[in-house]
């Protein structure tokens, strides 16, 4: 199948901005985005751009760790090793409560976003009008190599090889797997048979991404109206 070219794609993006702002996906319901996937895969980009095009706040819950790592004088690594749980629970209690459920249309992106239910659950909190909601998981993935190449790019990883990445990204997946076993009972947030909207962004742009999942929200909505 040929590819498009950025002309196209660039005009087809304009104008799905355009009908977006038009008739946003959705109209006034409820509407809770809740985004994660592989280390790489490009899940920042795609949710600022995404939120943009689906008139939704949205928000980062890695930001907040970063926050505090900042405030304490920590590495992100350094902070991760000495959070106990309950500060952790405490953080997961306050993106619930103060993102979530007060903004009626956002896009939370997040490793355990997906899993609110449980995570809600567990922290004994409930979700009003949740049955209500539109509610759809969006995972991005990629492969293994390709997001090793795309880390290599950032300033922090100056001087590792690739082959680096690769067993660093698998020892912290793994890592991440045991922690919200243990934290939450999550069996394995990483299970794309759990969300309702897979995408593969190995091969191709941030742009033709972001199409793809406006289309895909577009019709899944459409089919559960």
């Amino acid at each position: 199948m040929t590819r498009k070219t950025t002309e196209v794609l660039s005009r087809e993006f304009l104008e799905l901005e355009e009908q977006s702002r038009r008739n946003p996906i959705g109209g006034s319901r409820l509407f809770k985005l809740l985004l994660a996937g592989d280390l790489n895969a490009g899940k920042s980009s795609v949710r600022s751009n995404l939120a943009r095009f689906l008139g939704m706040k949205d928000f980062y819950v890695g930001d907040v760790f970063r926050e505090m790592a900042r405030n304490r004088g920590q590495t992100l690594n350094d902070f991760y090793s000495s959070l106990d749980p309950e500060t952790e629970k405490s953080i997961d209690r306050k993106w619930i409560l103060e993102k979530l459920l007060l903004n009626r249309r956002i896009l939370i992106e997040g490793r355990i976003a997906p899993f609110v239910e449980t995570v809600a659950a567990q922290l004994g909190i409930t979700l009003p009008s949740w049955e209500k909601a539109i509610r759809i998981k969006l995972c991005l993935t990629v492969d293994e190599g390709v997001g090793a190449q795309r880390a290599l790019q950032r300033p922090e990883n100056a001087g590792k090889t690739l082959k680096q990445i690769i067993e660093e990204s698998r020892v912290r997946m793994n890592n991440e797997r045991k922690h919200y076993l243990d934290l939450y009972g999550i069996i394995d947030h990483t299970d794309r048979t759990l969300f309702d909207i897979v995408i593969d962004t190995t091969r191709i742009t941030q742009q033709e991404v972001l199409q793809e999942a406006y289309y895909m929200i577009s019709e899944l909505v459409k089919k559960n109206e």
